[in-house]
Order: structure tokens, then sequence, then C-alpha cells
């Protein structure tokens, strides 16, 4: 998992995370006055997710940062993202995202990231229909553009929570 949490930092554009829990697949870590969980889901392209909650940033304090080295996106703000969450049947609808592709990691493949920010009252809604998925569903305009299986995601959410209970 020290792969997904270097690469989470890379997604999120930052010092390397220091680990603070390895839970049910899921690793949580310290960044930057935040916190990220990240799992490695493999696949074409390694699918990576990223959940980072920062408590001092008043914009977007959580962010879904999903990334695939099989993706290339343009530096730009996109709309019209969808999540849809197995299990909970729970629905984000017409989510406005920043696209990026990072600096190659070494392996000659960047990585595509879709990164999506939510605001303060989202935080607790969003990290509960998490924590219920069996499955995250991401899609533009109604074309697949990602769909991962979920578990373990009620205790990594819980690891995640303790994690920000530790900040400054």
């Amino acid at each position: 998992m020290l792969i997904g949490l270097f690469a989470a930092a890379v997604l999120a554009q930052g010092a390397e995370p220091e680990m603070f829990a390895e839970t049910e697949g899921w690793s949580i870590a310290r960044h930057d006055g935040g916190c990220l969980m990240t799992r490695e889901f493999g696949g074409e392209g390694n699918t990576i997710v990223t959940f980072a909650v920062d408590p001092a940033d008043r914009s977007t304090p959580l962010t879904l940062l999903v990334g695939n080295s099989g993706w290339s996106f343009p530096d730009a703000e996109d709309e019209g993202y969808r999540i849809e969450f197995s299990g909970n049947d729970a629905v984000w609808n017409d989510l406005a995202v920043h696209t990026f592709t990072t600096d190659d990691n070494g392996d000659d493949r960047p990585d595509g990231v879709i990164s999506i920010g939510f605001a303060d009252d989202a935080i607790t809604p969003l990290l509960e229909d998490v924590a219920g998925a069996t499955g995250l569903h991401l899609s533009r305009q109604g074309e697949t553009v990602d769909q991962v299986p979920l578990s373990g995601t009620g205790a990594a959410v819980s690891s995640l929570g303790a994690c920000v209970s530790t900040l400054p």
C-alpha cells in the first residue's frame, strides 16, 4: 500500500504522507494538515481512489481524487460528473471537477486525475455514503469513466475520522 500512499501524495500535489493506519485494505495517512484514505484497485491503468480531508481548507475540505495511468486530461475545469454508490443507492449528481495529468513518476506513464471537491456541509453525508457502499461508479454525461468495487469502507472511514481527530 505504500505505492498507493505515494501515488496519493502525487495526486494531491504535496509532500509524502505519514502512515496512520491500514484498515480493511485502505491506507490512512496524515498529509499536509489533513488526512487521506487511499486504495489501489489495479486493473487497466491501476485505478487509485483517494478521499482527502483537510479541515483548514474552507472552500473544499473534502476532495475525492480518482487517478489512472491510462488517462490523460488537460488541466481544466469540467462538469456533468456523477458518482453512484452501490450497496446503498446513494447518488451525487452534476458534480464539477478539476482534471489534470500528473508529472511522470518514473514509469513513463503519467496519471490522469479527476479531482472533485466537496463543501463542508457535504463531508458527513458523503462519507456516510462511502461507509455504506459496496461499489463506486463514476460517470460523465452518462458515460462510465470508471467503476470499482468497495469493501471495508465503514472501518476505513472510521479510521479516517480518527486520523482527522489527531490533527492540530
